[in-house]
């Protein structure tokens, strides 16, 4: 006989089945609060208690030497003689639980970094979820469904806005082990952008199609599963990402050519570099840092600041002292001999001497100690070239944050040193779980 009473919680259902045993017409029925562990959740397991004296209205069980009060209205067909009956009594338990890739539960996740993703070209290979150290599964226990196989689940995710809400989607779990009554899916990744979320290969399915394994969303967002995939929703879970969130201010500055009183223009659209830190945004997803800028506001060039021949930032390559030009444009518009803030400046090009970069950071690791009052300020030129103003964004902010150069040729990097590639899921986007600890630790990260 079942005990139809049951405990609901954001992610589980219990409920008490008994058998009688040697009185298979008795039925019982009361409210019973079952075990719980120091967590605050369902213990699932086989108790056993006796129910004291002539059955009656009131009675009480007995569980691991506690004893509890419960309802036991009950009847039987014909007369019950007996001081005690002996009862089996199993806790039946349904959840739904996230697992980190060692199938440890957890109610956070990460967005993934596809370590371990590339084969040399690059290519991504085929398993590249199966290596990478922030994917995640889901698991059922329905101990109803045993033997069955296979049950399926809805997962999607929810973040501030619309953007990077990534729709419900039916994942089937396979029961592991056989006949257990759990279900586990197969591993998946969180992803930050469209670019990884439709990227498909022989082991990755298309988009929001059936047992899709790439999930969009933006940091501060939830993972939301519902079970079951169809029907009533009986047990839901959230994971919220990342397990720890932090920010980095940035102030946004886009120059004019050269004065609007003598017709002067900025040199980029405010509305491409918004859209350009958004992408860097993105990109600082796999660290857990949300990139928040001030701007982008637009200002004409300073005196002393002439970009008619581009803005001079070192007056040699090799130089490791900022031009007086870059100074003055610090001290004009942004703020100098104060570390306390981030600048950067969106000029038309930038000059190194006789050459230009597309992208110029001022960290402490290259300059010299006589410029630390203008460190943590960045110059990126005026490419309208998309997603590269976005990597580029990235790529010059890392630099302050990591205060280190180019430590890879690995092409998928977002840190390598050559000209950043843009050729899909394999682009220079991806940062590393030793540039999440430096970034994450660095002092304009809060």
């Amino acid at each position: 006989m079942r005990d139809a009473l049951r405990r609901r919680s954001a992610r589980h259902r219990a409920w008490l089945e008994v058998e009688a045993w040697g009185y298979p017409h008795l039925s019982a029925r009361g409210r019973w609060e079952p075990p719980k562990g120091a967590d605050g959740e369902v213990l699932p397991g086989v108790y056993r208690f006796q129910v004291r004296g002539v059955v009656q209205d009131k009675a009480r069980y007995v569980d691991g030497g506690r004893t509890h009060a419960v309802e036991h209205p009950n009847s039987l067909d014909g007369p019950l003689n007996l001081s005690s009956l002996s009862f089996h009594a199993r806790l039946t338990l349904l959840s739904v639980d996230f697992l980190d890739a060692s199938k440890n539960p957890v109610s956070t996740l990460k967005v993934g970094k596809w370590e371990n993703a590339f084969n040399a070209g690059p290519t991504v290979k085929d398993n590249f979820i199966d290596l990478d150290p922030d994917r995640f599964y889901v698991r059922v226990n329905d101990q109803s469904k045993k033997r069955t196989g296979k049950v399926s689940v809805k997962l999607s995710t929810d973040s501030t806005g619309t953007d990077y809400d990534d729709d419900a989607t039916e994942i089937e779990r396979n029961e592991e082990p056989a006949n257990s009554g759990i279900f586990i899916s197969t591993n998946m990744l969180m992803v930050s952008d469209d670019v990884d979320d439709d990227f498909t290969n022989p082991n990755v399915v298309a988009d929001d199609t059936k047992n899709d394994r790439t999930h969009k969303i933006a940091l501060g967002g939830k993972v939301k599963v519902q079970y079951p995939e169809t029907g009533t929703v009986i047990c839901e879970e959230e994971a919220n990402v990342p397990p720890s969130l932090k920010a980095i201010d940035v102030n946004v500055i886009i120059l004019r050519d050269k004065s609007a009183a003598t017709g002067g223009v900025p040199v980029i659209a405010v509305a491409t570099v918004s859209n350009f830190w958004n992408i860097a945004k993105e990109r600082y997803a796999q660290v857990g840092v949300d990139i928040q800028w001030t701007g982008p506001t637009v200002e004409d060039p300073p005196a002393g600041v002439d970009l008619s021949d581009w803005l001079q930032v070192l007056d040699t390559s090799t130089s490791t002292v900022l031009s007086a030009e870059a100074k003055t444009l610090i001290s004009a518009v942004g703020t100098a001999n104060t570390t306390a803030d981030i600048h950067v400046f969106y000029v038309n090009r930038i000059a190194v001497g006789s050459s230009f970069a597309g992208g110029l950071a001022v960290a402490d690791f290259y300059f010299d100690e006589s410029d630390d009052p203008f460190a943590y300020n960045m110059f990126i030129n005026s490419s309208t070239s998309s997603p590269w103003g976005g990597y580029a964004a990235a790529h010059e902010l890392t630099h302050l944050t990591t205060d280190a150069g180019h430590p890879t040729a690995d092409t998928w990097r977002l840190m390598h040193g050559a000209v950043l590639t843009t050729t899909g899921a394999a682009g220079s986007r991806r940062l590393t779980a030793s540039e999440e600890t430096t970034i994450r630790g660095n002092s304009h990260v809060h």
